[in-house]
């Protein structure tokens, strides 16, 4: 318990110490009082930036990963018009 308290103290995240609760806990049985876990919304990009990083991208297949990855206007295409578009690029 004084361990997980000096890993307050010294200002690691609340995640931080709940994942070393968790260890002790299930890896050495010990008995320690839960730690709540904060979970932060996580962060989008905007439309234009992904299809800036698809236009910046040197290779065709790197065009191909990211246009797979950010289906940003893509959504209602089909894969023959997803392909032409890449293609004719």
């Amino acid at each position: 318990m004084k361990f997980l308290e000096g890993l307050k103290n010294k200002r690691y995240k609340q995640n931080t110490c709940a994942i070393v609760r968790n260890t002790l806990h299930w890896k050495f049985d010990f008995d320690l009082p839960s730690i709540k876990v904060e979970v932060n919304e996580p962060k989008y990009i905007s439309v234009d930036d992904v299809n800036k990083l698809i236009d910046k991208a040197p290779t065709l297949l790197e065009k191909t990963i990211m246009n797979f990855l950010f289906p940003t206007d893509w959504l209602f295409v089909t894969y023959e018009d997803r392909f032409n578009a890449i293609m004719m690029s």
